[in-house]
């Protein structure tokens, strides 16, 4: 609330909102069914939207991932619908054999729950 406060103090229209993910069914932490894996990295990318142009330099991305992807036990991509659909990050993350998950995307109804769990099931 002070964000807002201050914000409105400068003239600059606001509203407090917070992490969309954190209000869907709470199911999943209640009843323990998704289980954090060890020893595991989520990477997630810039990302486009289906009405952007960008040109990522996802060689230099994916280099630095690189040099830490021995710390885990498994590495893996959250890419938003709108790159895969580009083939944005796809090839590099094929190249390197980290595994690629779809995000949220504005069009899917259950796109917070999925996120709700990648979060909950993969280490940041």
């Amino acid at each position: 609330m002070q964000q807002q406060n201050f914000l409105d103090s400068e003239g600059v229209k606001s509203i407090v909102v917070g992490l969309p993910f954190a209000y869907v069914n709470q199911y999943d932490i209640k009843t323990n069914k998704i289980k954090r894996i060890p020893r595991s990295l989520l990477i997630m990318p810039p990302h486009s939207l289906p009405y952007t142009n960008h040109s990522f330099d996802e060689k230099r991305y994916i280099d630095d991932i690189l040099k830490i992807k021995d710390k885990f036990d498994i590495v893996v991509a959250c890419v938003h619908r709108s790159c895969f659909d580009k083939g944005l990050w796809v090839k590099i993350f094929e190249k390197y054999n980290i595994p690629i998950i779809i995000g949220a995307d504005v069009t899917d109804k259950s796109g917070l729950l999925r996120m709700s769990r990648i979060f909950r099931s993969l280490n940041m």
